[in-house]
């Protein structure tokens, strides 16, 4: 065959499929573009797991008239205007913008109203060609409709799953933008019943308490960690909330990295996460964690995925190392070693020494001690001040220290000592 343009149809839809993959896709992006806008209201709404229906409206600035048609055009975008932009992205965007790529596979509908105006426009989009529009009545924001996803590509469709999959996914992305902006009132509705909703008042946990329960959430342990050497602080901050040790998962994606405001997959920055639980949690367990990540704008690379779903950044070992540093941190002070008391064990031991001189060993009566179960505190000293007053007595099974420290008797993980002995080296 000979080499030869394609056109511009048969270009924009190849792009297209770069970003809308399925309906979760055109949630995903359609959301960002509110946020973008300022949103603190935004509405979903989806039939048939958003293959045949999907609206999202939001109480943002809106878009004026006269910019609609350009807002469905290729590389339109009001984020970046020069290529020193593109190193300082402060919104959500920009991979080529959304829009246009829906607006290709699918039937969109657009109502708006911008902030200056004091009345809303109605357009029918296909592709990025207006095919209706006129004034409509709307209050300030945007409500866009995306039917029939894939109809003009139907060779899409045989790549999706069923309603109930498709829905699912629609729920996860709702649930973890929920996560990342939880100053924004989020309402998610599946076949014309309430499904999700936030209060939107900015309390990260009362969120977790909508999308996990209120027992998982209330457990939740507070991170926080900055970057900072000799005082000066790198940039780097980590904030958020992650699970004790008991409440555990069969699979990682549960683990929500929010970089910047974005929602990332990171096999890396996970890996953190979960080493740092190394030796608290079972194995072939994952934790539950809704971590925020921020960096400076111009130490982050966000257009390496045409979905905007993985960012590189240019110091990712310290962002690594104090990602895991946070993380260990917070667990090992939730986690302080326990504290048996002595007194009430060396009352136990006389009984049953007692019981073992007046019976002796050949005794056909061997009665078993009954050891009373005595309260814990929490031990007083770091693992830090422990570990320095220990002295090693033996070893039990090939598994664990045995030690002789302040106030008791220590079993030390020894995998657990050694990676944090590794961790302690590199940080």
């Amino acid at each position: 065959m000979p080499i030869k343009i394609l056109s511009n149809d048969m270009a924009s839809k190849i792009a297209a499929g770069e970003v809308v993959e399925r309906p979760s896709s055109v949630v995903k992006e359609l959301v960002e573009n509110s946020i973008d806008a300022g949103a603190s209201i935004i509405s979903i709404e989806i039939w048939d797991g958003g293959l045949r229906y999907i609206r999202v409206t939001d109480d943002g600035t809106g878009i004026p008239t006269d910019e609609i048609a350009i807002a469905f055009q290729r590389f339109a975008t009001s984020k970046i205007s020069v290529q020193t932009d593109l190193e300082n992205i402060k919104s959500l965007g920009f991979r080529g913008e959304a829009l246009p790529s829906i607006a290709v596979v699918s039937e969109v509908d657009l109502t708006t109203r911008d902030v200056d105006s004091i009345s809303g426009s109605f357009v029918r989009m296909d592709g990025s060609t207006i095919v209706d529009s006129g004034p409509k009545s709307s209050p300030i924001g945007t409500s866009i409709t995306v039917e029939n996803i894939f109809s003009k590509v139907p060779a899409r469709l045989k790549f999706l799953k069923t309603p109930a999959v498709e829905a699912n996914r629609i729920q996860v992305v709702v649930r973890q933008m929920a996560m990342a902006f939880p100053g924004i009132k989020f309402t998610l509705d599946i076949e014309g019943k309430k499904n999700f909703a936030t209060a939107g008042i900015g309390d990260l946990r009362g969120v977790c308490s909508d999308v996990y329960g209120h027992n998982v959430a209330t457990s939740l342990i507070e991170i926080t960690e900055e970057d900072s050497r000799d005082g000066e602080h790198k940039g780097i901050l980590i904030t958020g909330l992650i699970g004790p040790p008991e409440i555990s998962r069969s699979n990682r994606s549960y683990i929500n990295l929010i970089v910047n405001g974005r929602i990332v997959q990171s096999r890396s920055l996970s890996f953190a996460v979960e080493q740092a639980y190394h030796g608290f949690m079972k194995e072939k367990r994952h934790p539950l964690a809704i971590i925020n990540i921020d960096v400076p704008l111009n130490e982050l690379d966000v257009n390496v995925h045409p979905a905007k779903s993985e960012v590189r950044f240019v110091r990712e070992s310290e962002v690594f190392s104090t990602l895991q540093k946070s993380v260990r941190n917070s667990l090992l002070k939730f986690s302080p070693l326990p504290n048996i008391h002595p007194d009430s064990m060396n009352e136990n031991y006389s009984t049953w020494s007692g019981l073992l001189t007046r019976q002796g060993h050949s005794s056909s009566r061997r009665p078993m001690p009954i050891f009373q179960s005595q309260p814990t505190e929490l031990f007083r000293y770091t693992p830090r001040e422990a570990a320095a007053s220990m002295y090693v007595i033996g070893q039990s099974q090939k598994l664990y220290i045995v030690a002789d420290g302040p106030e008791g008797l220590f079993l030390v993980d020894q995998h657990a000592a050694h990676e944090r002995v590794l961790y302690e080296d590199v940080n």
